[in-house]
């Protein structure tokens, strides 16, 4: 049985993962933000990628498994 302070403290440490300290953006150029976020982009996109894959081959194998 799970102990709700536990689930609660899960919640809220979750939930604080989501803040973002902006003045430590403050730190960097426009350079290295911009630089940053186009790395955020190429990752994002080649996960979407992997995923689409997966759902492919899982689609395919399903059919296969029907044959």
């Amino acid at each position: 049985m799970v102990n709700e302070d536990q689930v609660q403290e899960d919640k809220t440490e979750y939930e604080s993962l989501d803040e973002v300290d902006y003045t430590y953006l403050l730190e960097f150029s426009k350079d290295e933000l911009v630089q940053a976020l186009i790395k955020c982009i190429q990752c994002e996109q080649e996960y979407l990628y992997k995923i689409k894959f997966l759902k492919k081959t899982i689609c395919d194998l399903s059919f296969e498994k029907d044959d």
